[in-house]
């Protein structure tokens, strides 16, 4: 039991990262050649961003969009978390009251399926 709510829990931290990356991949080219000085690209020694060509628009539109979208997924990140931890916090109770290992195995249930939701997005 410790072992599956400790590696799912690590599983949720890793997809997590790797969602701010890939956020990062996608929000970092959205600025314009007078907009970039104002991206994390721009501030960070070593960036593999290159400052974009001159008169290269920029799409704050599509930055805003890209954001909530990825907000959202972490939202799901979220909702994978909660019902992990509720159904562990009474875990004592589950030896001997069958209906709090009822309701247990369905919070697990429900956090595994929000987990696969999650990095399937």
């Amino acid at each position: 039991m410790w072992m599956q709510i400790t590696l799912t829990m690590g599983y949720v931290n890793i997809a997590n990262d790797s969602l701010n990356f890939i956020r990062c991949l996608l929000v970092n080219p959205t600025f314009g050649s007078e907009t970039f000085h104002q991206s994390s690209a721009a501030a960070t020694k070593g960036a593999y961003f290159n400052a974009p060509p001159p008169d290269t628009p920029d799409r704050p539109q599509l930055r805003f969009w890209i954001r909530r979208l990825f907000d959202l997924l972490r939202a799901i990140f979220f909702a994978a978390i909660v019902p992990g931890i509720l159904a562990h916090v009474k875990y004592s109770q589950v030896l001997v009251d069958q209906d709090q290992a009822d309701k247990t195995t369905e919070l697990r249930f429900y956090s595994f399926l929000f987990l696969i939701t999650s990095t399937v997005f």
